[in-house]
């Protein structure tokens, strides 16, 4: 299922959905890449790790922070709402990605729990 019907599929408007869609495979793609966050766009980013990782980035880039207050937080609803989407994928994902972030030198073992909780644990709050 396409992140657009997934959301229809949530309850979100088609108008919701087309722009939550748009947004993520146009100007946040954009703005993480001239970030230096990503090398391609979110859309052909599967691992739950890397878009928490890229958030976090987005979290100090000035246009995304100023566009997203100016579009009272659309911009980033739609990057939390494709994140969860994401979430959603096969246990064979979930284990590679909980494996990234074990090995993953860069981050701490705060941060680590945070990404492993935020990955495996949402589980339980899902529906359907």
């Amino acid at each position: 299922m396409s992140f657009k019907h997934w959301l229809v599929a949530i309850g979100k408007s088609e108008g919701t959905s087309d722009k939550y869609s748009r947004a993520v495979n146009g100007v946040i793609s954009s703005w993480a890449d001239e970030a230096k966050l990503c090398s391609k766009p979110l859309f052909e980013i599967d691992s739950v790790t890397e878009l928490l990782s890229i958030a976090k980035g987005l979290q100090s880039v000035d246009i995304y922070l100023d566009r997203n207050k100016q579009g009272k937080n659309m911009y980033s609803c739609a990057l939390n709402a494709y994140i969860e989407y994401r979430r959603r994928e096969t246990p064979e994902e979930l284990e590679q990605d909980v494996k990234n972030i074990i090995d993953d030198g860069s981050i701490s073992a705060t941060e680590k729990s945070t990404y492993i909780s935020a990955r495996v644990g949402q589980g339980k709050y899902r529906s359907g």
